[in-house]
Formats: structure tokens, C-alpha cells, sequence
């Protein structure tokens, strides 16, 4: 007797720049769908990807019989419930039909039938997605059940509550009527893990049968990113928080250049709040769906031929998010108040490896205290973190580096994440010229992730530790005016020369005065 064919995995991707678009075309590698037609039927157009068909330059891609098995097993699920995912080892690496919404790049995708992508790893090839759509209303209208939403945009708390982009497109599953825990997290819940109720989520379910819940994918920078989602559609739907560390760019529409640089860390956003309720009768059903979910997503990623796509559990995860927003909050905003430095001049600047060193110290001991993975030191209460007599008396002893590390680094570094100084020294190595994503934003006159990466962190601390963060503050403060003025209609590098010029002449008069790369500042 034959087993039953299980149905098709539906992945809608929003946000299709480089990296959105570049992991959909690996989660999607041998759809043989063609773009939704207007009569509502799929088209019949063939993938032209290379590793499709043929060895790729570093070898065979897995046949698509190939299972990943789970090398551990979550606690099964409580009696009542939606039924919980299959377990990893019963997914099979069949690939989903990925969908995608786009935006600036929907007519190119569109007219040459999907995105062309050029890798060194895997190849040159074409990528036709199931569907496109061209705004998150089509996605709605076109009554499409989704299991996976994967969210690539760049996260910008600051311009309003990103997570209304998916109302409407996320079944949350079984009727939640019975729940006592869907409350709205404050910033220190998402920061430490320990939530308390204080309002009832108010999101309509998309359906109320015994469905298990659509799992949003969160593959984004930042801090507390998870926050929005987890407010408006509760705990009841499964949140998976994902950290990528990926070299890829768009040059022009529907053409994606990957380079080597691909990793991704992914883990169930499982707060606490999100796992016990005051009887406790739901932590194994959440805890099965979501840790589920995750591992079945790796298990896509894995057989798209992603090898470095990592499972964590919550903590880990969260700790991987501070030591990637320790990188970014080190030379992202730099990049953009030194004019566009490229990364390794950054390195090599003595005064200026000091400060990014500085800096992500700063972020690293905030994440391990927040996490608790250091013991609290009273002192530090409404100081600080970097105060000088901390420093002196918690470093190590010894000889080289090593000696200068404060605790929260060895902390980092235990769990197999680099040390600031080994950050420089590799950057240093980097001499492609390469200027970090926040200068590329700014440049081209968008919204850079100042909340995500200097503003929350700093809330975490003051709110959770209660201690301040002076260098992050700096960086903060500075970068914030810069954005506001630039976006009130001021020049990028300022109305006036100084103060006794300030107001003369129209701006395109003073912008005539100015010339070269740092007009753009």
C-alpha cells in the first residue's frame, strides 16, 4: 500500500531585494511552475536553473528523494489543540512553491518570467517563482493558504508597525478563544524572555478550523524585531527568528549576484509568555509546532543546497542576534558619519578600530547580562556598561588579547561566536572595499535600521539592566538627527557651512558649491 502524498509546502516570501530573493530561489530550486497567469491558472514555463539539471561548479545538489532526519525530538503535543508539525524526520525535502510579493522589481521579474541569479556556489540560473505578486492585497485576493511567510525586509519600527503587511494572509489556526496568553510583549519581555500578560491580542484569525497555524519567518537585523508580530497575531502563531550573514546584491531588477558568504541561524521565537499560561496546559503543543516548524524550514533550506542553515533553540538564537547587531551597530552607522568608510579602512584606522571594538563590547556585555548569562554586579546600576573601574578589575589576566577580554566576550566566544578583536583582524583581511548595508541605504536616500540596531538595544538596557550604553548613545543620537534632516529636505551634509552662513542662498545655489562623493553625505 502507497504512502499518502502529502501536500504541497506554500512559502510566500515578502521582501524580494537580493536577500529575500536569493532564498527563495534556493527554497525553490526545482519548482517547475510558471508565474499565475491572469485566468488564476499557473503556467506551464520549466526552471532553467542549472542545478536543476546539471552538476553545479562544487558539485551534485541533493536528489529530491533525499530526507534530513532530526537529531532531536520535541515534547509531543497535549491532547487538544491544532495538530502540531511534523517532526523533521517525517518532512520530506520536497521543494515548496515559493511565492513572492515584490515591489520596485515587479514588472522586470515579471516580464522575463522570474529573477536570474549568479552564484560561485551554485551556479548561473533561472528562478521562476509559483506566483508574484505586486502588493500584499493581490496575495490576499488570491486565497492562497499559506504555511510559511518569510519576511526579508529591512526592519524599520520607526515607520510604523511592519506586521499590517500580513493581516489578512496569516491563518492563526485553531480558535484561540480559550488562550490566556496572547498578550501584547513589552520591549523588556522580547529582550528577556519573561513577558507578562497586559492586553489581548484583537487579530481575527484567517480561519477557526484545526489547522496548525501559518509560521512567519523573521530573516532581519536587529533587536526585538519579533515584538510587532507577536502582538498582533499572538502566541499561538509560530514565530521563527532568523539571523543571516549572506553577500549578495540586486545591480538591477531580477538579477541576483550571490557571492560566497552564505550562513543562517534560525530558532522559534519561544518566550516564557509564549510556552506557559497560568494552567500550563499549552507549553507542549506551542513548544511541538514551533520547534517543528523551524526544523522542517532548515530541513527546505538544507535540500536548496544551503549548507550552513543552522538550527538554535531560543536562547541561542537571541544571543547570535546580539553578537550580529554588536557587528552592525560597530560599523554600520560609522560607515555613514565617517562619509561612506569601506569596512577595512575602518580596520585599519587605529583610533577608529578602537572605537568599533569599543562598541560592540558595549552591545556584547548588554546581550550576556540580558540574557543572564553573567552574574549582576550592582555597581554597574545607572552606570555605564564600559566604566573603566568594571573594566579593570572583571578582565583577564595573561598575555595577548585574551588578557584585555572582558567576561561577556568570553561568554560570546564560548559559544563559538568571534571576539571583537577577532572581528578587526578579519575585516582587515576584506580588502574587496566593501561598505556595510547602511551606507548603501543611505546613499540611496532610504530609511536606515537605526531602531533595530542602536535605538532597542539601548532600551533593553535601560529598561532591563538599568545602566546606560554612552557609546551606542552617541552613535544613536548622532545618526537620528542626520536621517531627520535629511528626510525634512535638508542637504545630507548640512544647509550651511556653520553657523554665520546657515539660511543664505537657495539649496540648489550651495549644492552647486559642492562636488565628488561627499555631496551625497
Amino acid at each position: 500500500m502507497g504512502s499518502k502524498r502529502a501536500p504541497e509546502t506554500e512559502v510566500l516570501v515578502v521582501g524580494a531585494g537580493a536577500v529575500g530573493a536569493f532564498y527563495a530561489s534556493r527554497l525553490g530550486r526545482r519548482t517547475g511552475k510558471g508565474l499565475m497567469g491572469e485566468d488564476g491558472e499557473a503556467g506551464s514555463v520549466s526552471l532553467l536553473s542549472r542545478d536543476s539539471r546539471t552538476s553545479s561548479p562544487t558539485g551534485p545538489t541533493p536528489s529530491s528523494s533525499q530526507n534530513i532526519s532530526s537529531s532531536s525530538s520535541p515534547p509531543g503535543p497535549s491532547p487538544s489543540g491544532p495538530p502540531p508539525t511534523p517532526s523533521l524526520s517525517e518532512q520530506t525535502t520536497s521543494p515548496p512553491r515559493v511565492s513572492l510579493i515584490l515591489r520596485s522589481n515587479y514588472a522586470a521579474v515579471r516580464s522575463a518570467n522570474g529573477f536570474s541569479v549568479s552564484s560561485p556556489t551554485y551556479g548561473d540560473y533561472h528562478f521562476t517563482p509559483d506566483r508574484i505578486f505586486s502588493n500584499p492585497d493581490e496575495a490576499r485576493r488570491s486565497g492562497v493558504r499559506w504555511d510559511y511567510i518569510v519576511v526579508a525586509t529591512k526592519a524599520l519600527p520607526d515607520a510604523g508597525d511592519e506586521s499590517e503587511v500580513l493581516e489578512g494572509l496569516v491563518d492563526t489556526g485553531s480558535d484561540r478563544s480559550t488562550d490566556n496568553s496572547n498578550a501584547e510583549p513589552n520591549a523588556t519581555s522580547t529582550a528577556t524572555s519573561t513577558a507578562t500578560s497586559t492586553a489581548k491580542s484583537t487579530t481575527t484569525p484567517a480561519t477557526t478550523s484545526a489547522t496548525t497555524p501559518t509560521t512567519i519567518v523573521l530573516i532581519q537585523n536587529g533587536l526585538g524585531v519579533e515584538q510587532p508580530y507577536r502582538a498582533r497575531f499572538g502566541a499561538h502563531t509560530p514565530i521563527l527568528s532568523g539571523v543571516t550573514v549572506i553577500s549578495a546584491s540586486q545591480p538591477r531588477p531580477g538579477h541576483i549576484q550571490h557571492n560566497r558568504w552564505t550562513r543562517l541561524s534560525l530558532g522559534p521565537y519561544l518566550p516564557p509568555s509564549d510556552t506557559f499560561d497560568a494552567s500550563g496546559n499549552l507549553y507542549e503543543q506551542r513548544y511541538a509546532n514551533a520547534v517543528n516548524a523551524n526544523d522542517a524550514f532548515i530541513a527546505m533550506l538544507r535540500a536548496g543546497g544551503i549548507k550552513d542553515a543552522e538550527p538554535h533553540d531560543h536562547n541561542g538564537l537571541q544571543l547570535i542576534r546580539w553578537h550580529k547587531c554588536a557587528l552592525n551597530a560597530a560599523f554600520n552607522p560609522s560607515s555613514v558619519l565617517a562619509g561612506g568608510a569601506a569596512n577595512v579602512e575602518m580596520a585599519e584606522d587605529e583610533e577608529c578600530t578602537e572605537h568599533a571594538k569599543g562598541v560592540m563590547e558595549e552591545v556584547l556585555e548588554a546581550g550576556a547580562r540580558v540574557l543572564r548569562l553573567l552574574p549582576e554586579e550592582s555597581e554597574l546600576k545607572g552606570t555605564g556598561l564600559r566604566s573603566s573601574s568594571y573594566l579593570q578589575q572583571h578582565r583577564g589576566t595573561g598575555e595577548g588579547a585574551a588578557a584585555n577580554e572582558s567576561p561577556a566576550v568570553k561568554v560570546f566566544k564560548e559559544h563559538g561566536l568571534a571576539s571583537p578583536e577577532t572581528i578587526m583582524k578579519s575585516t582587515r583581511r576584506n580588502t574587496t572595499g566593501s561598505r556595510p548595508s547602511m551606507w548603501a541605504d543611505w546613499e540611496a536616500g532610504k530609511r536606515m535600521e537605526i531602531e533595530v540596531i542602536l535605538g532597542n538595544p539601548i532600551k533593553i538596557a535601560r529598561e532591563v539592566l538599568g545602566v546606560e550604553m554612552p557609546r551606542l548613545q552617541s552613535l544613536y543620537a548622532l545618526l537620528r538627527i542626520k536621517q531627520r534632516r535629511r528626510d525634512a529636505g535638508a542637504d545630507a551634509v548640512g544647509e550651511a557651512k556653520d553657523s554665520s552662513t546657515a539660511g543664505e542662498g537657495t539649496k540648489e545655489e550651495r549644492r552647486k558649491g559642492r562636488g565628488g562623493a561627499s555631496s551625497k553625505l
